[in-house]
């Protein structure tokens, strides 16, 4: 929806994808099979925080190793304190699983 990605607001023209085993986002993460993480905050009005929670346990159940972290009072996009809370999630993720590489 490229009125979305200029102007933050959703026109009627964009296509939600369906859920479930035909979903093709879904499809595609389960073929990963590397370490991954999500974040999601948990006031985000555009998607439910329940579907990465859903998209967690499918990929777990695929046997993809993820953690998935939710931003309190986060939003569709972090900004401000949240976006920190997010930065410092992903940098020690980071930290964590690329250690075991030095």
């Amino acid at each position: 929806d490229k009125e979305m990605l200029e102007h933050g607001k959703r026109s009627g023209n964009f296509y939600m994808l369906p859920p479930g085993p035909r979903n093709p986002v879904g499809v595609m993460w389960i073929a990963l099979n590397k370490k991954g993480i999500g974040i999601h905050g948990t006031d985000d009005p555009v998607i439910p925080p329940s579907q990465s929670r859903l998209l967690r346990d499918r990929l777990r159940k695929e046997g993809v190793k993820v953690q998935l972290e939710e931003v309190k009072g986060g939003g569709h996009e972090f900004v401000g304190s949240q976006e920190q809370a997010a930065n410092k999630m992903i940098l020690q993720f980071l930290d964590e699983h690329l250690k075991s590489r030095r």
